[in-house]
């Protein structure tokens, strides 16, 4: 039996015929120091993140804190796969667009539930930068919301390349 038709079977959503980038040649793979470079620059986004500053974080530290924990893992992938890089994007067409909305409603139904049963049964801490984001105007919440979707980028980008590098070997 092919692999394809079992992957179809098994995973319904995924279009027949797509797969991981940076192996098998397609587009070409990624040499071992590479994807070192890759690796490092991954940890150094990470350390940029999260390494405590010697003077208050305020709004601008904070976003190019951000910035860096995004740009650096996606730097590293450009030094090392020159002129392939975008291969980690897949297109976006109608379909995709459309299991963005029902896996967002499905997120927002589950995490519903979720909150619902912890208020219930448990205790839970609020987020104070949630809680704090009602009070900003429209233009320092337009800024949260800019790094937040940043910082969602980065988060997705130092799951991914990681398992690529892994794949790759």
């Amino acid at each position: 039996m092919k692999s394809t038709s079992i992957a179809k079977r098994r995973l319904p959503l995924e279009p027949a015929g797509l797969d991981f980038p940076y192996y098998r040649d397609n587009p070409p793979t990624v040499s071992s120091s590479g994807w070192l470079l890759v690796i490092a620059a991954t940890v150094a986004g990470f350390a940029a993140l999260v390494t405590p500053l010697p003077f208050e974080d305020s709004a601008g530290p904070g976003r190019l804190r951000t910035a860096a924990f995004a740009a650096l893992p996606l730097m590293g992938l450009a030094l090392a796969t020159p002129g392939h890089w975008k291969a980690i994007f897949g297109r976006v067409g109608f379909r995709e667009v459309r299991l963005m909305f029902v896996f967002a409603l499905l997120n927002i139904v589950i995490s519903m539930m979720i909150g619902t049963l912890i208020k219930t049964f448990g205790t839970a801490t609020a987020n104070a930068q949630i809680a704090d984001a009602a009070k900003l105007d429209e233009t320092e919440l337009l800024y949260f919301f800019a790094k937040v979707a940043l910082q969602l980028f980065g988060e997705e980008l130092i799951t991914i390349l990681p398992l690529l590098a892994v794949l790759a070997f």
